[in-house]
């Protein structure tokens, strides 16, 4: 049975921590999660080293057997489409008048930074849904000014309903910087 060593990367916020737990999202029973989605199999990933709630990774490493042999690259871009970094239901951030088939995004990248009075946001993902970026922008604007806090918009983006959105943000002073093909 072939064994895959996995190097893996991720944001620690949702999980309550590398090891499996009963009633908590957990690093590694996303990836089991991921690895029965790929090949329909309960496997087993063992952690080289657990990590608490909260707390991030850049090279964790783990490793699965899987029954099924996998070419080089086919194993990390299927556990990667079902576990990327940013895949989230977005239906809170959608407009009523889109038209994708499904809410479900990954957002690979979004960066806030302040440089004096003006706030850069830098957004990535191989696709958005209608309105997805202003609505996010619009929610992120009521964070900085303190009328919601990091668990308000952590909320709003849990409720999958457009009526938890924030504002929208008017189209100025936005760009679409670059296509990757």
């Amino acid at each position: 049975m072939p064994r895959y060593k996995l190097t893996i990367e991720y944001d620690g916020t949702p999980f309550s921590g590398w090891q499996v737990q009963d009633n908590a999202p957990t690093v590694q029973g996303a990836l089991e999660g991921a690895v029965k989605a790929i090949c329909g199999d309960d496997v087993r990933v063992h952690g080289a080293g657990r990590t608490d709630a909260g707390v991030h990774a850049l090279g964790q490493v783990a490793h699965c057997d899987i029954a099924k042999s996998f070419a080089p690259g086919r194993l990390r871009d299927g556990l990667n489409a079902h576990r990327l970094l940013g895949k989230h239901d977005f239906s809170t951030f959608r407009d009523s008048e889109c038209q994708a088939k499904s809410p479900e995004k990954t957002l690979d990248r979004l960066d806030v930074v302040r440089e004096g009075d003006a706030v850069d946001i830098a957004t990535s993902a191989r696709s958005f849904l209608h309105s997805q970026v202003r609505s996010m922008v619009g929610s992120l604007v009521w964070v900085g000014e303190g009328r919601w806090g990091a668990d308000d918009l952590a909320a709003a983006l849990a409720a999958r309903d457009r009526a938890a959105c924030g504002p929208v943000a008017p189209p100025e002073g936005l760009y679409l910087v670059k296509v990757d093909y």
